[in-house]
């Protein structure tokens, strides 16, 4: 695993309030919000995979409140010396979610 804090955006656009709320409580505790629904985070890999363990199972507890429009996206920088690279992680394979 790797130690070395990566810089992450987390983005969603969620329609249902409350599934939305749920998503941004949990958020707070992995990153700093910089808009209603982005964050930036400083994560390891070990913290990014629980962010995205805690995230996919908040998206599938609350699967009645899902809008095909929904979607939810970590984006993860991947050469630190490429300002422009970034690199779209696919979380699950729900069809009602895009979750990157």
């Amino acid at each position: 695993m790797n130690l070395i804090q990566n810089n992450i955006i987390i983005c969603y656009d969620i329609t249902s309030n409350k599934l939305r709320n749920k998503i941004h409580k949990a958020m707070k505790d992995y990153g700093k919000r910089l808009q209603r629904s982005v964050y930036l985070c400083q994560l390891d890999d070990i913290n990014l995979n629980r962010c995205r363990d805690r995230l996919t199972q908040i998206l599938n507890k609350n699967s009645n409140a899902k809008n095909p429009g929904d979607g939810l996206f970590i984006i993860k920088k991947v050469d630190p010396d490429d300002t422009d690279c970034l690199l779209g992680e696919k979380i699950t394979q729900d069809d009602n979610y895009r979750i990157y």
